[in-house]
């Protein structure tokens, strides 16, 4: 795809909207200006209320939940932490749907990836699909001097307090409602790069940055071992 896009001299913009989606960019702005230090380790999670498409759970016909779900985690610890993957352990298993695992005997719902990045930090990535409580996204970084946070559970809205109820509040039940910001600030990006023929901040090196390291987590789960991730 890359090749094919400079060679028709055409713009390639990859949809990772978290790029585009206020928290995160403000967590990553604050990064750059050295406000927690260099980070050490980051942490990104996406857990989604419900199984992704029949054709995502087969291991045969994509790269399982880690890519259909998790694709985004891992663009997400390589852009925070502003370095490569060395390196991936990942540990997974059918803790929700264990019943799928008779006809899809690699299927897997719950997984956790431990990465070593090329500048010496570390990452972290979880996912859980389905979920059931809603849609959850979020990131959190450890820096030399400092904690930061991007995203959260809770949505806008009133939140209720009562003697025998606690604390209630919304939260994010879907992919659409927690980042309709994002989707719409990466289209209008998009559109901007093609009028001025800019190169998008997140293109085709990014996205196969995140499947190479997605491929190097499959490769971990069928070993049992850490895998280098091949740039």
């Amino acid at each position: 795809m890359i090749g094919a896009c400079e060679r028709a001299s055409v713009v390639l913009q990859v949809a990772f909207m978290r790029r585009f989606d206020p928290p995160f960019v403000q967590a990553k702005q604050q990064l750059d200006d050295g406000a927690i230090g260099a980070p050490i380790m980051v942490r990104s999670l996406t857990r989604g209320p419900g199984l992704p498409p029949a054709w995502a759970n087969d291991m045969a016909t994509s790269n399982g939940m880690l890519a259909e779900v998790n694709s985004h985690d891992f663009d997400t610890v390589r852009w925070l932490a502003g370095s490569e993957y060395e390196e991936v352990h990942a540990r997974a298993g059918a803790l929700k749907r264990p019943d799928l695992r008779s006809t899809l005997p690699e299927f897997y719902d719950v997984a956790v990836v431990s990465a070593s990045m090329r500048n010496g930090a570390f990452g972290i990535i979880d996912g859980v699909c389905p979920s059931e409580y809603g849609y959850d996204a979020r990131a959190e970084i450890v820096g030399e001097r400092g904690l930061l946070f991007a995203g959260d559970i809770r949505s806008p809205g009133a939140v209720r307090v009562t003697r025998e109820g606690g604390a209630v509040g919304p939260h994010f039940t879907s992919w659409r409602e927690r980042f309709a910001e994002a989707y719409r600030a990466e289209a209008a990006h998009f559109v901007d790069c093609i009028r001025a023929s800019a190169t998008p901040v997140v293109g085709g090196v990014d996205g196969r940055a995140a499947v190479a390291a997605v491929v190097a987590a499959n490769r971990s789960l069928r070993d049992g071992r850490a895998v280098k991730v091949d740039a």
